[in-house]
């Protein structure tokens, strides 16, 4: 019995020892050399899109050498033609002295231009005169013949196309512009004469005194030799990389152009292999190797000689192609099938081997074993059968058989009672360890050694939206993805980094996370190794929040410092232009009423000169609405009345094509402000708006009452409050605008229209007026789908609504009386005198407020008036109008200024301040000011 038993254990462990470690050894070498292959595939692929990439990078290059190539030789032709000028200027000085007439120096230049060459003789010049249609050659110096000859023939249709007459295209371009560039073909000067046409570049320049057209050029093939040696360079350079950079151990890289050269090679480099045929097919093996190249897996498969092996033998070998169509080139990376599978059965051999040593051991354990485990191993099985299946409680483990079985029975007692201590220990600290990180306010997650999620909190299911049931196990970023925020490419899984390195991650810039249900915010992250008590790695932690409020805000506070810190700018810039103004339109109302018979072309010119420095003093006043700096004239208006009034405007002035709709549905349209500056923020909105429909389209300008909550206000970059508004929409179907312009439209300059279609000043101006009256501005565009300007201004429930000012008068209004005036500019100053004297007043000067104020004590029961500039060195208008004003309290002062902000002249006037004038004024209302004054 015991024997039988015995023979049956034996047979059954060789019979399973032999079964299974043949059956392992065959999947263990099936699946290390299907894991090889993988592993080999993916590193190949890697490695050709790392070339393919650095090949692009390398052209890229190239053609960013060819441009500048070209324009250094467009330049180097403008500067050639200019140094021919001077020449021609130069003799043209010598007719008519030293016995020289025009036709001598004539005779003389064209000599010289044609003895002029460079760049080895093929450089030169040729003169043609400006006879229209057709011109007539004055010098060729490669083509004599054509000297004197009406330049007609169709051979010179080889411009602009190579359909143009070359001559004829030159003379519209300088008649034009003066000067030009023009491509065509022309026969090119070598030692063996002239060859056949090639592309030639030419820089031609008008010479009015004469009427001669002076050219000269470059061929394109001398851009592209230095080209081509800027492309050798480059296949030297991935030569050194590459040629002898082995692929697995055998295999190789090499490179073959579209016309079939070997390019980089260890064997065949710099040979014609179109002649190569595959072993196998019989077909050309490069053709073949192309049509791989457009594959998805872009594999091919031959048999290859070993360059380490005797070249009759060949052996199976697998290519992966890359084609890069702007060289032409193929990019192959090659290994051999036997440096794969030699590691996988050197593997399976070694496994049998220790299988074998295995299988003897078996039997002689089970032999020794047999008799002395059999019955007290039965009756410990079925305990732990009973224990697997109804648990360890209620079981008894026995304790029988040899001083082993014995052991072996009480260990597992001991081992299942401190089982059931310990599940009871794990469930308190599970439900402990459960609390504790839902009651963190971040995002947790756990993984284990291979970055499986094993543990996450309530705020990580959240911000992820994949529950942990579906998580528990998966690999972290199978579910979610991070993403660079420049870019938008993928990032390296963090938790690999610390799984690899052991340490401690913290993520250098915000991520966007693509979370399980593909929405997407942004993160800050870390990422910490687990350790055990042995300070083992056993898996990562990872924390993570959401920053996407945050940021935005950031970004926010960001754009409004920027704008403020534009403002400071715009008003000082505003500030000195003005003053410059000031003294520009003042001078010339001077010189218009000195001289009042001159030449009427002289009186056109004035008014020129003034209307100018109004047209400036506009601009001005833009800058100063953008940056808050200007006088606003605050009062209760009709919203819709100043729309209105722009609309009309619109209608007349921009394209036809464009119809404007108009929907004024607010129904309380009153608001605090100056009814100028909104007309003019409708006339910004609408005139840009029809730039950008320059084939038509619709301009729809709407208005509605709507109310702005807390979050609204908190949220917004504008300083508002809570409450009632009218919200202005003016939408168009244009060309619309690019989120990398939008965030930078308000900024003052900045401008995305050709150079004098605009000042850059319309939307900032915009920008400035919504802030003068506390409200807020919102804009939403998409290219090619219009753009949306929404503006909210706080309704007023003033039932007064101002009227619009009279026109001032067009005569300066006669006076007397003595006026101080008072300017750090002496332009000013000058002008000012001139106008008041003309006006019948007697005027005292001073340069600053110190001066002004000596003047002053000395002179007060003179001086009726005093024109007080704001900003002065050593004591400024506010000051020196506090110090006159303590040495007479009645003293009667005017502010005259480029800018100045409306609290500072309210201030001003309560404390006695009888005026205020913006620079650059006209003196007619200079002269109503002060009659109302004195």
């Amino acid at each position: 019995m015991l024997l039988s038993q015995k023979m049956r254990i034996f047979a059954v462990v060789a019979g399973i020892t032999f079964l299974t470690t043949g059956v392992l050894m065959i999947a263990v070498q099936w699946q290390a050399q299907k894991t090889l292959k993988e592993i080999q595939e993916r590193d190949s692929h890697y490695l050709l899109d790392a070339v393919t990439k650095a090949v692009e990078n390398q052209h890229q290059s190239i053609i960013f050498y060819r441009d500048k190539l070209i324009e250094h030789r467009k330049k180097e032709l403008r500067d050639i033609v200019d140094i021919a000028f001077d020449t021609l200027e130069n003799n043209r000085q010598l007719a008519g002295k030293n016995g020289f007439s025009l036709e001598d120096v004539k005779r003389m230049s064209i000599d010289q231009m044609r003895a002029m060459r460079y760049a080895s003789g093929v450089g030169y010049f040729w003169i043609n005169d400006t006879t229209r249609p057709y011109p007539i050659m004055i010098m060729h110096p490669t083509e004599p013949e054509l000297d004197g000859k009406v330049l007609n023939n169709p051979s010179f249709n080889c411009a602009l196309g190579n359909d143009t007459n070359l001559f004829q295209a030159g003379n519209e371009f300088c008649a034009r512009d003066g000067s030009g560039y023009i491509d065509y073909l022309w026969p090119k000067p070598t030692e063996h004469g002239l060859s056949d046409r090639q592309p030639k570049l030419s820089y031609v320049r008008l010479y009015k005194p004469w009427n001669w057209i002076i050219g000269s050029g470059v061929y394109m093939d001398d851009v592209e030799k230095d080209v081509d040696t800027r492309i050798a360079a480059v296949l030297d350079e991935l030569r050194a990389t590459f040629k002898d950079k082995p692929v697995n151990e055998g295999g190789y890289m090499f490179f073959f152009s579209g016309d079939k050269k070997m390019l980089i090679h260890p064997v065949l480099e710099g040979e014609n292999v179109a002649t190569l045929k595959n072993p196998v097919t019989g077909q050309f093996i490069l053709d073949e190797m192309k049509l791989a190249a457009e594959t998805d897996n872009k594999l091919f498969t031959y048999l290859w000689d070993r360059p380490d092996y005797n070249k009759s033998k060949t052996f199976r070998k697998r290519a992966y192609i890359s084609h890069y169509k702007p060289l032409d080139w193929y990019i192959c990376v090659t290994y051999y099938d036997d440096d794969i599978e030699r590691p996988a059965w050197d593997l399976a051999v070694r496994m049998f081997g220790i299988s074998l040593i295995l299988l003897a051991l078996s039997l002689i354990f089970s032999s020794i074993l047999s008799e002395s485990l059999s019955s007290p191993l039965r009756k410990l099985a079925s305990a732990a059968e009973r224990i697997s299946k109804d648990g360890p409680a209620g079981v008894d483990i026995p304790i029988t058989g040899s001083l082993e079985t014995r052991e072996l029975g009480q260990v597992m007692s001991d081992a299942f009672d401190t089982i059931r201590r310990t599940e009871t220990s794990l469930r308190e600290s599970e439900e402990n360890l459960r609390i504790t990180l839902d009651s963190i306010g971040d995002a947790v997650i756990a993984t284990d050694i291979d970055g499986r999620i094993v543990r996450m909190n309530h705020v990580a299911e959240e911000l992820t939206a994949w529950p942990f049931e579906q998580a528990k196990g998966r690999v972290l970023f199978d579910g979610v993805m991070l993403m660079d925020p420049e870019t938008g490419a993928p990032m390296d899984n963090p938790v690999n980094y610390v799984l690899n390195r052991d340490k401690r991650y913290y993520m250098k810039t915000h991520a966007v996370m693509v979370t399980h249900d593909n929405s997407r915010c942004l993160i800050a992250d870390s990422c910490s190794p687990i350790h055990n008590s042995e300070d083992e790695l056993v898996g990562v932690v990872m924390v993570f929040r959401d920053v996407t409020d945050k940021i935005r805000l950031e970004e926010d506070l960001r754009q409004t410092q920027k704008m403020d810190s534009l403002g400071l700018l715009a008003g000082g810039i505003a500030h000195d232009f003005n003053n410059m103004l000031a003294g520009i339109m003042a001078s010339a109302e001077i010189v218009a009423t000195k001289i009042p018979d001159v030449d009427p072309k002289i009186t056109k010119y004035i008014n020129l000169i003034i209307e100018s420095s109004e047209k400036a003093a506009d601009l001005t006043g833009k800058l100063l609405a953008f940056s808050r700096k200007g006088k606003l004239f605050s009062t209760p208006i009709d919203v819709h009345a100043s729309i209105r009034d722009a609309i009309a405007i619109l209608e007349r002035s921009i394209d036809k094509r464009v119809d404007v709709i108009e929907r004024l549905d607010a129904e309380s349209s009153t608001i605090i402000g100056d009814p100028s500056q909104i007309q003019n923020m409708v006339l910004n909105l609408g005139v840009n708006a029809a730039h950008a429909m320059s084939n038509g389209g619709f301009l729809a300008i709407s208005t509605h009452n709507t109310l702005l909550d807390a979050d609204f206000c908190e949220s917004s970059t504008f300083e508002i409050e809570p409450g009632e508004y009218i919200e202005l929409c003016v939408e168009d179907t244009g060309l619309g605008i690019s989120r990398e312009d939008l965030h930078k439209i308000f900024e003052p300059f900045y401008t995305t229209k050709d150079v004098g279609q605009g000042t850059g000043l319309g939307l900032a101006a915009v920008y400035g007026t919504v802030k003068d009256h506390h409200g807020a501005i919102v804009v939403e565009s998409e290219l090619n789908h219009g753009t949306q300007f929404h503006i909210y201004l706080p309704v007023s429930k003033s039932s007064m609504v101002v009227q619009h000012p009279a026109p001032e008068p067009l005569t300066p209004m006669q006076g007397k009386g003595c006026i101080l005036v008072v300017d750090d500019e002496s332009v000013i100053r000058t002008a000012t005198e001139n106008s008041l004297t003309d006006m019948g007043y007697t005027v005292l000067l001073a340069c600053d407020g110190v001066e002004a104020l000596s003047i002053y004590e000395k002179k007060k029961d003179k001086i009726d008036l005093v024109i007080l500039d704001m900003i002065m060195p050593k004591m400024n208008g506010p000051d020196c109008f506090r110090a006159i004003r303590k040495v007479n309290p009645d003293a009667k002062i005017l502010i005259a200024s480029g800018f100045a902000k409306d609290g500072d002249i309210a201030n001003l006037k309560k404390e006695g301040l009888l005026g205020f004038i913006k620079k650059p004024y006209r003196r007619s209302l200079l002269s109503q000011l002060l009659s109302e004054l004195l």
